[in-house]
């Protein structure tokens, strides 16, 4: 016996089944690969396990063609100094949260991938 035709609606489905089960794929292996690499960093400054928490943010490369990935800027934080704290002269970072940073870090990244060439 020959299977039923798919229609357009189960076609779609399918696909979205398969975008999805790929999304959880690589969701998974991203945040592997950006605990693998906060687990690689020194304890220093790094809370407390069971009694203290952080934020972290990363930001990877992936190479389309191979699906190579790297973490090129990974940070954690979840401060910020306050009003009256805060300067105009840029001399103080305002701002500790681990997207910031990483942001931060990934500028960073770009400046000396630029400055290489």
């Amino acid at each position: 016996m020959e299977p039923l035709p798919l229609s357009d609606g189960d076609r779609d489905d399918n696909v979205l089944f398969e975008n999805k089960c790929l999304n959880q794929e690589f969701g998974d292996g991203v945040a592997m690969l950006c605990h693998s690499k906060y687990a690689s960093l020194p304890k220093t400054g790094k809370p407390r396990k069971g009694l203290e928490w952080t934020m972290l943010s990363a930001i990877l490369f992936r190479r389309e063609s191979t699906s190579e990935m790297k973490v090129v800027s990974l940070a954690t934080g979840s401060k910020c100094i306050g009003m009256k704290r805060m300067s105009c002269r840029g001399d103080i970072l305002n701002d500790s949260h681990a997207e910031v940073l990483a942001r931060r870090g990934f500028l960073r990244y770009l400046y000396h991938q630029v400055s290489a060439c």
